[in-house]
């Protein structure tokens, strides 16, 4: 990480790589951020269902944006920019990981951002355009936001969590030295495999 102005605020945090910078989503990175999450191939590793327009993403970008804000802990889902181009090119997310029992807190918690659910473990996970998959973005970023969950946030742990079929970010949390704890159902209401970086 080259640079980075490491607030508490989840709206003012910033950082930068070789190749991106970092910060937190605006709603007016509504019509990039459809790209990535009205996109199937992406969706099927997350909700499983696209974003259904660029409006309904707006919307979700301003809970999104109110809910991380807070919760006010330096950490949430954050945009990562190509310096070069300027592209939106996915996102980056430093956050606390959903238990089952807790999924449907954690999904109120964007329409009322005050009732904030347990904090248990917190979990790094990346997000990609389709367009943009394969050039080491989601590692880089990945890197970054791990070091500043370490070192200025002071976390024991950061988990991931994918599913097996998932190669792509499979590959990525090897690159990122995480310990593969095995297969476990105790997160989102899915079964997933668990890594870990102490």
């Amino acid at each position: 990480m080259q640079n980075s102005t490491l607030l508490n605020s989840y709206l003012d945090q910033v950082f930068s790589t070789d190749r991106l910078d970092i910060r937190a989503w605006r709603v007016d990175d509504a019509e990039e951020a459809f790209e990535i999450y009205g996109d199937p191939e992406v969706a099927r590793y997350l909700t499983g269902i696209p974003e259904e327009s660029v409006e309904s993403q707006r919307m979700l970008l301003a809970k999104i944006t109110a809910a991380y804000a807070q919760l006010d802990r330096g950490m949430g889902s954050f945009p990562m920019i190509e310096r070069v181009s300027g592209a939106l090119v996915g996102a980056v997310l430093l956050k606390p990981l959903p238990h089952t029992e807790e999924l449907q807190a954690w999904r109120d918690f964007r329409d009322d951002p005050n009732a904030i659910p347990p904090v248990h473990e917190i979990e790094i996970g990346w997000h990609l355009a389709r367009r943009h998959w394969g050039f080491g973005y989601a590692t880089e970023a990945a890197r970054c936001l791990m070091q500043h969950g370490f070192e200025t946030l002071n976390l024991g742990e950061i988990h991931a969590v994918l599913y097996k079929e998932n190669t792509k970010s499979w590959k990525i949390v090897e690159r990122l030295e995480m310990r593969h704890l095995g297969s476990t159902d105790r997160f989102y209401g899915k079964t997933v495999e668990h890594f870990v970086k102490p």
